[in-house]
Formats: C-alpha cells, structure tokens, sequence
C-alpha cells in the first residue's frame, strides 16, 4: 500500500470521512498540512505521545494520546502522519490501520519521505553486498584480488 499520496489523491479520500487525527504535532508539518487542505467539515485531532502534550491545544486544535485509536472508526476517521513515518506506520498497523485506505504521510513530506527511501534502500544494498563479500571463501576472493590488481597495471 501507498503512503505517498498526492493532495488530489488525499482530497478525494478525505471528502469521505469525518474524523482526521494528525499523528505527530510537528511545528512544521501540522501548519504547512492545514493550510493545503479545505476542510470539509471533518474533526480534526492531533495524536502525539509525548505525555506533555495531551489534552492540551495547537493552533486550535485537541491534542490527544494515540491510545484514542483504539476506538478508529475505519469507515469514517483517517489518519495523516505529521511526523517521521518510521516512528508512526508500526504503531498505527498494529492497530490494524491499513496504509492508503486508513491513513497516509501528509503530502508536504513526500519528497523528504522518497529520499529517506533511496537511503535506506543504498545502505541496504552496502550492507548486503557486505554481507556477500565476507561470506565469499577466501580463495574467491583471492582471486578477485589478484585480477583487480591485474587490471590496474
């Protein structure tokens, strides 16, 4: 499933719902997400689990614990993660809330989103190809050795 959705793509998706819970109360990323979207008469809640923050107020809006999803209507609620993917996505699939259908990353951090996957993907790879090359018996890789260096003269 897709967590990268574009604002038409969220638009349609949130015209269909009630509740929205921002999951992370980010400085950056609640504002820049409330100001792309109309509002379509839709409840909005921002999760965050830093206990500092519950039931209190940013930029008009209830700040409540995550533990209110256990009560996620999967019909009529929806979530956008305001915060790094990474620390949310487990939390909310545990819960059995399902990536495109019951929530997404807000649009205004795809692309840092994207690039955090090229990295991770490249240090994958790094590590991977690691992996290989210490797994490789040495007479392989003696060889390997001696033809590098035949080629460098």
């Amino acid at each position: 499933m897709n967590i990268w959705l574009d604002w038409p793509e969220l638009s349609k998706i949130l015209k269909q719902k009630k509740k929205v819970y921002l999951f992370g109360r980010s400085e950056d990323w609640v504002p820049k997400t409330l100001t792309k979207w109309n509002k379509y008469k839709i409840d909005i809640i921002i999760l965050d689990n830093n206990p500092a923050y519950n039931n209190t107020t940013f930029l008009g809006y209830k700040v409540e614990n995550p533990r209110v999803l256990k009560k996620f209507d999967y019909k009529q609620d929806y979530v956008i993660i305001t915060a790094e993917p990474d620390t949310v996505i487990f939390e909310l699939e545990k819960l059995k809330i399902i990536a495109e259908n019951n929530f997404c990353c807000t649009p205004e951090i795809k692309e840092w989103g994207k690039l955090q996957e090229l990295k991770k993907a490249r240090d994958c790879s790094r590590v991977t190809a690691r992996r290989a090359w210490r797994e490789q018996p040495a007479y392989i890789k003696n060889d390997i050795y001696k033809k590098c260096l035949a080629t460098k003269k």
